[in-house]
């Protein structure tokens, strides 16, 4: 975020299991980086999310964008 000349970072996708506290202030502190992600839901269903060995529940789904919101209100979302 530093190089000089770098007006804007574009960072689109992230899965759940990686969007941890850090990252999430990342998107807080770094201006540069756009007010976007793509986060995939895949599923609300945490019967589904076992089914497909995903390592989240849909309420930690949930608190991630709760968190997301948090630190960077203007930030769109897309699934």
């Amino acid at each position: 975020a530093e190089i000089d000349g770098l007006e804007r970072i574009r960072y689109t996708t992230s899965h759940p299991r990686d969007m941890d506290d850090d990252l999430i202030d990342t998107h807080r502190d770094i201006h540069k980086l756009m007010p976007f992600l793509h986060l995939p839901v895949q599923s609300g269903s945490d019967g589904i999310l076992e089914a497909m060995n995903r390592k989240h529940t849909g309420d930690d789904y949930r608190r991630i964008v709760d968190k997301l919101r948090a630190a960077r209100p203007d930030l769109a979302l897309s699934s």
